[in-house]
């Protein structure tokens, strides 16, 4: 799987994992589970507005990381 792939594919799981599985996103995110279980599994890539309302669920207000933050400590 390239790494862009890679990269959806991991929020998207990430996402389902905190809200409570692909079925909960699925609705959250007003797409269909097939679709979420696909994009999951590298076959595709969602569209850029999914992917980013995805995103947005893995962190509360004021937890995102900075665009330039690789996460390690300082």
């Amino acid at each position: 799987m390239d790494r862009r792939k890679e990269l959806y594919a991991q929020t998207l799981q990430r996402a389902a994992s905190k809200v409570g599985g692909v079925d909960e996103l699925s609705k959250r995110l007003q797409v269909r589970s097939r679709f979420i279980l696909s994009w999951i599994e590298g076959k595709g890539i969602p569209p850029k507005d999914v992917f980013l309302r995805a995103a947005d669920l893995l962190y509360a207000p004021g937890e995102r990381p900075s665009a330039f933050d690789d996460g390690a400590a300082n």
